[in-house]
């Protein structure tokens, strides 16, 4: 049963950010095309079999999937003819630069449809605020890496001076792809990056460190166990042209998907299941090649959510 649909738009990306974890040797390149008729004979048969009756999200990847925005159009228009619907969100993750008004418009009225920015050094012109600004449902997304200390305090000072009123999620950057060496996360940056954080959300101050207190609040506080977003018999990861893999962030020959690689990415994560965050976590990357110190953030992260729901109760 397929319960999270990721769509790969394409490798194309306006933007060169020395931590992305996508693993696309040109970013000018695209598997993007017009025409996706292989991937929606896929899909048709898996609905027609039942696969997608659990479905709860569905996401759009790139790139940047605002480079994609006419296909994106094609695929929802698509999907709704199937009677393919996901019964809790999509999803667009953007980093922001690109979104217009007519996007405004579209995802403003579809109540299920979510825009995740990521803002991750708070590098977004001021005068494209006034554009994401109006999104009704959207949440600004910010990367741990090893330049934290430049990152969260820039991502906090613009938050504050636009006046920002949107939720805040923080992760752990993923040393995978094309990630540079020089933004790989230590185990040093990680204490100092919780202790932070907990400096912030322990007795908020301001806007951004309260809304960032409700989202690590919320995110921990969730009953069941968090659904892994890749390398999961439950998701499915395809291409416009059909192909199928097991990461939506590096759809390469060596993520393609495939009994062996599943068996992998469960042998990853079976020391999770030990783990007193796994409920809340989901496994992080296998693909990593710093999984130590990723899984080390989640569990202080998870810890520091626990804490604050404990201390409000």
């Amino acid at each position: 049963m397929i319960r999270r649909l990721n769509i790969i738009l394409g490798a194309a990306c306006n933007r060169h950010c020395p931590y992305c974890c996508q693993a696309a040797p040109d970013r000018r390149d695209s598997c993007g095309k017009a025409d996706f008729s292989r991937m929606e004979s896929t899909l048709r048969a898996l609905n027609g079999a039942g696969e997608f009756r659990k479905l709860e999200r569905i996401a759009f990847w790139g790139g940047e999937p605002m480079l994609y925005w006419a296909t994106i159009r094609s695929l929802y228009r698509m999907l709704c003819d199937e009677g393919i619907y996901p019964y809790s969100a999509y999803r667009v993750a953007t980093n922001g630069d690109l979104v217009d008004g007519d996007y405004v418009h579209f995802a403003n009225s579809i109540p299920e449809w979510l825009t995740t920015v990521s803002w991750h050094d708070g590098s977004i012109a001021q005068e494209q605020w006034g554009v994401l600004k109006r999104l009704r449902s959207c949440i600004a997304t910010g990367l741990v890496t090893s330049s934290w200390r430049r990152d969260l305090s820039s991502m906090r000072a613009k938050y504050l001076s636009l006046g920002l009123q949107m939720p805040v999620q923080l992760w752990p950057v993923h040393f995978a792809g094309q990630c540079s060496e020089a933004e790989k996360l230590k185990s040093s940056d990680v204490d100092e990056a919780i202790a932070f954080l907990r400096e912030l959300v322990e007795n908020p101050r301001d806007e951004f460190s309260r809304a960032l207190r409700i989202s690590i609040m919320q995110h921990c506080s969730r009953s069941g166990r968090l659904r892994p977003d890749c390398g999961d018999e439950s998701v499915l990861t395809i291409d416009l042209h059909g192909r199928e893999y097991l990461c939506q962030h590096n759809p390469t020959s060596q993520t393609a998907r495939t009994v062996s690689l599943l068996e992998k990415a469960g042998e990853s994560r079976a020391a999770c299941r030990e783990c007193s965050a796994w409920e809340h976590c989901g496994g992080g990357c296998f693909l990593s090649a710093n999984r130590d110190v990723e899984c080390r953030f989640y569990k202080e992260y998870v810890h520091l959510g626990r804490y604050l729901n404990e201390a409000a109760a």
